[in-house]
């Protein structure tokens, strides 16, 4: 008897902990697998499996690499062949219906427990390795691989990119500018990120400082190279509150805490001597005290009202999605490379 042609797909995005794969839920059999379907005669299997994962999650996909393929006996008592291939979603919503009430973004670990079928099991382990096969930066951005909430999409691509090799993923440039539009950048240390905004530390009286006192906007830029990645993040920036200052001052390796006190950033000094030799003198001055925050010396707090997740592609034709503030929502738009 001639084995029935199927295929379906494995689709996968990347989430705040790593991958994470689609799983759909049929009433009708009641277990939980993967998208999949007979092939029409004339159909290839890899428009089968398109098409069958497009009408049973609502969800049009781009396709990946071919993982593998199962076989089994249905109730009919044929053999079914079923060729899988990994996906990302472009777009598209679900809504539940009779075929699948139900789907599921489960990290591997967790999807690979709620599937019913050990032969399911055995092909999503080659997801990971066929994902992870490419360089990030020859992958495409597609709008449905971030997530909706840009910070949450900023906490999954630092972590890619700590993970991938990126030395210090908190390395970021700071722009800043006067009221005339002189412009000045530096690189800081990212000391946090939260529904807030991203925070910095540095010195009040510094450069930076003056001119956000000015002009208090600013724009960073992360850019890691290892995974062929940047994010861009503008907004208002206005200083954190003393307590926050002091808690994070106090953090500091006591040498560090010495440094901020002995320098008043951006000043003009005679030379490094006078710099040491203040750090020296305030280590005896203050020898068996903790060193206190100098009150030109804090955080500031950028609240973006902009993102932007730029991803390497070949021959320059980046891919770049735009996160805008739009009352309470953020408004995702395609920008040309």
């Amino acid at each position: 008897m001639t084995a029935v042609r199927a295929a379906g797909g494995i689709v996968w995005r990347r989430g705040a902990g790593g991958l994470e794969a689609l799983v759909v839920h049929r009433p009708k059999y009641g277990d939980w697998t993967f998208p999949k379907g007979k092939a029409d005669p004339a159909e290839s299997d890899e428009g089968c499996a398109l098409r069958e994962v497009e009408e049973e999650t609502g969800l049009a996909c781009e396709l990946g690499p071919e993982l593998g393929s199962t076989s089994y006996s249905d109730r009919m008592g044929r053999t079914k062949v079923v060729r899988y291939w990994a996906m990302q979603a472009l777009d598209g919503a679900f809504a539940p219906h009779a075929e699948v009430d139900e789907i599921r973004w489960l990290a591997l670990g967790a999807a690979a427990a709620a599937l019913t079928y050990p032969r399911d099991r055995d092909v999503l382990a080659l997801l990971e390795e066929a994902v992870a096969g490419a360089p990030l930066h020859a992958r495409p951005l597609r709008e449905g691989d971030l997530d909706p909430d840009p910070l949450r999409a900023f906490e999954a691509w630092f972590q890619d990119a700590a993970a991938n090799g990126a030395r210090m993923p908190e390395a970021v440039a700071l722009a800043t500018a006067t009221p005339g539009g002189e412009p000045s950048a530096r690189m800081v240390l990212l000391k946090g990120a939260d529904e807030r905004g991203f925070v910095f530390y540095t010195g009040y009286e510094s450069r930076k400082g003056s001119e956000l006192a000015a002009n208090p906007r600013a724009a960073l830029l992360f850019y890691w190279e290892a995974v062929g990645r940047q994010v861009r993040v503008e907004g208002a920036v206005s200083p954190v509150s003393p307590e926050e200052s002091d808690a994070y001052f106090a953090s500091r390796p006591p040498g560090s805490r010495l440094s901020a006190l002995a320098s008043r950033q951006s000043e003009v000094v005679s030379g490094r001597a006078v710099l040491e030799a203040r750090v020296e003198e305030l280590a005896t001055e203050l020898a068996g005290r903790e060193p206190p925050r100098p009150g030109y010396w804090g955080g500031y707090r950028l609240e973006p009202s902009v993102y932007e997740f730029w991803q390497h592609r070949d021959d320059r034709l980046h891919d770049r999605l735009r996160y805008r503030r739009d009352r309470e929502r953020w408004v995702v738009e395609r920008l040309s490379p």
